[in-house]
């Protein structure tokens, strides 16, 4: 197989699977409470070092997260856009709808 065939197949794969791609970003934001730790405007380094996840994992999620519209960057800093992820965070959201995000991904999806 040439390299342009492989490039072809890869991008079918991708969009494919792009819908899943804003569940999976809320269910990890959920699970791990990214958006609640960059509920203010945060920097990627502040929140790895309150947190202790690898800085390029979590610039790899903030990345997704600022071109799903789940963040928001002003000035090298990143805050959960509360239009679209308030139902995620502990403070404005309700427990159920984590609950079901989470039951979705973790008991339907895999079956």
């Amino acid at each position: 197989m040439n390299e342009w065939t492989i490039a072809m197949q890869a991008r079918k794969w991708m969009k494919k699977n792009e819908s899943f791609l804003y569940s999976w970003h809320a269910y990890v934001g959920s699970e791990l409470g990214l958006f609640d730790e960059f509920k203010e405007p945060a920097s990627i380094e502040e929140v790895a070092f309150r947190t202790g996840y690898p800085e390029d994992l979590l610039e790899s999620w903030v990345q997704v997260g600022v071109e799903l519209k789940h963040l928001k960057e002003k000035d090298s800093k990143f805050r959960t856009s509360k239009k679209r992820c308030s139902a995620l965070m502990s403070d404005y959201g309700s427990p159920g709808v984590a609950a079901l995000l989470k039951e979705m991904m973790e008991l339907h999806l895999p079956t």
